[in-house]
C-alpha cells in the first residue's frame, strides 16, 4: 500500500528568488501547525513550517529532497543575531518572519558562503563547444553547466533548487575519505561526481555541506539556545527543546535484519533492500495503521510502516511485505510517484507481483504447505491467483480496495494527458519477476486497461484481503 494524497499537502514551488534563497509557496491554512517529522537515522525532528518546506521539495523534485536536504542533524536554533535556524544535511533552513508567508522559510547559500574569497570564483567560464545540448552557459555569472552535472541540476529542479553555477569543474579532495572528485559549487550546494558509484543514477551526489558546517562549527553552534520551529504566519515561540525521537527495540530491528536477509537471499531481488538502504528507507511498527492493512510505503515519511502483527509471525511473513513495499520504494525513486489513477493501480500491482514472485521462490509453487495465520492464507491465494489465473483476481482487489486512494491521484496534474501518464505502465518489470512469470507485463498491462476503461465499478465481490 502506498500512501500519496492522504498525506501529501499539494504544495506549489515559487520559482521567485528573493535573497538569492530557494522559496517555496506553504499552505495558505494552518495544516502545517504541530506537525512533526523525527527520522530515527539522526534522532532529530523537523517540524512545522521546516517540515512542511521539506516536503514542498519533495513534491517539487519527484521524491528528492532526501538527496537536497537531507535529514534533520540539530535542534532548530537561535542564532546570535536571533534568526531562528535548523541544520540539515545538505542544507540550512532560516525562518523570516518578516516577510509574507511564502518567503518566511528560506535556505541558506550555503555553497556560495562555504567558498566566499576563494580564487574559484575568478575562473574563467570553458566555452560550450558549438552544438553540445547539455552544456548551458548562466548569464549572470559566466560559469557554465555540462555533462553529467547538466542532466542533475535540469531533472533536480534546476534554479530554484540549486540555484546559478559559481564555479567551473573543477577537482577537489573530498574530507570524508581524501580522494579527489570531480566538483562544482553552485549557490546552495556542491555538485560531486563520484565515478566508483555502480549505479549511474547515483555517480551524481550532493556534498554534506550543512553537516560540515555544523562538525566545524559545533563548539559554538551548540551554545545556541534550541527553539520550537514556528509555523507559517506566526514568529517564534520561546525555547522548548523537542523530545528525542524514541528508536525501535532490539526484537524489532532483529526481525526487519531478518526479512531483508531473507530478500537478499533471492540475487536477483536485492534491488529492493539496496533501495532501501541507499535511499534511507526508515521502518516502524505503526499501532495506529486499520486492521486490514498490513503494511505501507510513506513517500512522505521515506518510510516503510508496519502491522504490529508481524512481531509474533514468522520472518517470511514481514519479508513479503517489505518486498511489496519496498518495491514501492523501488519504483517511487525510478520512476517518480503516480500521477494518475491508472499509474496507481498499476502501482500497486507491481508491488503484489514482487511479493508474490517472492513467496513462489521461498515456498514453490504451491505455496506455504501449512499456513499458520491469515496472512499466509492469503500470500497463498495471491501467489496462486497471480500464477495461475493471470491476476485477475487481484486486479480486481486492486480496483475495488484501492479506489478511493487511486481515484485521487489525477490530484498531482489535473491536466496530465493521458499519452504522458505510461511510467508505470511500460517500466521494466524486475529481472526475478519476469523469470517466473513471463507474461507479467500483459498483466501490468491488464490492470492498466481497466482502470482506462472504468471497470473497477463491474468487478465482482473483492477478496477479503488485507491491502499493503
Amino acid at each position: 500500500m502506498s500512501r500519496w494524497t492522504g498525506s501529501w499537502r499539494l504544495l506549489l514551488v515559487s520559482c521567485l528568488l528573493l535573497a538569492c534563497c530557494l522559496t517555496m509557496l506553504p499552505p495558505q491554512h494552518a495544516a502545517a501547525a504541530n506537525e512533526r517529522w523525527c527520522p530515527a537515522q539522526t534522532g532529530f525532528c523537523a517540524e512545522n513550517a521546516f517540515v512542511d518546506f521539506w516536503h514542498a521539495v519533495d513534491l517539487a523534485t519527484n521524491g528528492r529532497a532526501l538527496e537536497i536536504l537531507g535529514y534533520p542533524i540539530d535542534s532548530t536554533r537561535r542564532a546570535p543575531n536571533g534568526q531562528v535556524i535548523q541544520f540539515y544535511e545538505r542544507a540550512v533552513m532560516e525562518w523570516h518572519p518578516e516577510n509574507q508567508n511564502m518567503y518566511q522559510v528560506l535556505l541558506t547559500r550555503l555553497a556560495a558562503n562555504t567558498i566566499e574569497g576563494s580564487p574559484r570564483l575568478k575562473q574563467p567560464a570553458v566555452p560550450c563547444v558549438p552544438g553540445d545540448q547539455q552544456c548551458y552557459i548562466f548569464t549572470a555569472t559566466q560559469h557554465t553547466l555540462r555533462g553529467s552535472f547538466y542532466n542533475y541540476w535540469t531533472n533536480g529542479g534546476g534554479l530554484p533548487v540549486f540555484g546559478l553555477a559559481l564555479t567551473e569543474e573543477f577537482q577537489e579532495r573530498n574530507t570524508a575519505n581524501n580522494q579527489p572528485y570531480t566538483v562544482q559549487y553552485f549557490e546552495r550546494n556542491r555538485f560531486e561526481y563520484h565515478p566508483e558509484v555502480a549505479d549511474p543514477r547515483y555517480r551524481v551526489l550532493l556534498g554534506r555541506l550543512g553537516a560540515e558546517y555544523l562538525a566545524a562549527n559545533a563548539k559554538q553552534i551548540q551554545t545556541w539556545p534550541v527553539v520550537a520551529t514556528p509555523n507559517y504566519g506566526g514568529v517564534a515561540p520561546a525555547p522548548t527543546p523537542p523530545p528525542p525521537a524514541p528508536g525501535p527495540s532490539d526484537s524489532d530491528k532483529q526481525l526487519v535484519a531478518t526479512a531483508f536477509n531473507l530478500i537478499d537471499s533471492v540475487p536477483d531481488a536485492r534491488y529492493i533492500t539496496n533501495t532501501l538502504v541507499n535511499k534511507h528507507v526508515q521502518w516502524a511498527f505503526d499501532p495506529s495503521l486499520p486492521a486490514d492493512v498490513y503494511g505501507a510505503f510513506s513517500n512522505r515519511d521515506n518510510a516503510i510502516y508496519y502491522s504490529q502483527i508481524f512481531r509474533t509471525m514468522d520472518p517470511h511473513d514481514i519479508a513479503a511485505v517489505t518486498g511489496h513495499e519496498g518495491q514501492h520504494a523501488y519504483d517511487f525513486y525510478t520512476n517518480g510517484p503516480p500521477r494518475t489513477t491508472a499509474d496507481c493501480y498499476v502501482f500497486e500491482y507491481r508491488g503484489f507481483l514482487a511479493e508474490a514472485s517472492l513467496w513462489a521462490i521461498w515456498y514453490g509453487p504451491g505455496g506455504k504447505a501449512r499456513p499458520l495465520n491469515d496472512f499466509e492464507r492469503e500470500q497463498n491465494a495471491i501467489m496462486l491467483d497471480i500464477f495461475t489465473n493471470n491476476g485477475k483476481r487481484v486486479q480486481q482487489f486492486i480496483l475495488q480496495a484501492y479506489a478511493e486512494e487511486c481515484g485521487q491521484q489525477v490530484a498531482f496534474a489535473p491536466s496530465l494527458q493521458q499519452s504522458e501518464s505510461v511510467a508505470f505502465w511500460t517500466a521494466a518489470l524486475p529481472a526475478f519477476v519476469t523469470a517466473l512469470l513471463p507474461d507479467a507485463d500483459a498483466q501490468v498491462a491488464a490492470i492498466a486497461g481497466a482502470a482506462q476503461n472504468d471497470r473497477a465499478a463491474q468487478a465482482k465481490p473483492l477478496p477479503q484481503w488485507g491491502k499493503r
